[in-house]
């Protein structure tokens, strides 16, 4: 997945670095495994311009649609929060 944003591509590639690891307990490779979701997330909903279809809504378990662009960048802070993590 090519990401524009380098520190973000930087965190994702270390990310799926990390998940290859077998010396890895489940519980971490659980963890890596939903940062990588969340991240492909994320850049999917931006290739998009941000236009949800009810499969995209499914896919990320929301309730209501969100309101964007607001709601997009609370997401996109936590993201960063924790990327910086």
């Amino acid at each position: 997945m090519k990401i524009k944003h380098p520190k973000v591509n930087e965190y994702y590639n270390y990310l799926k670095e990390s998940f290859a690891n077998v010396n890895l307990s489940e519980e971490h490779r659980m963890d890596i495994y939903k940062r990588i979701e969340i991240i492909e997330a994320l850049v999917g909903l931006y290739e998009q311009k941000y236009e949800f279809d009810d499969e995209i809504i499914e896919d990320l378990k929301l309730k209501y649609r969100p309101v964007f662009p607001e709601e997009l960048k609370n997401i996109q802070k936590n993201l960063e929060k924790t990327i910086i993590k």
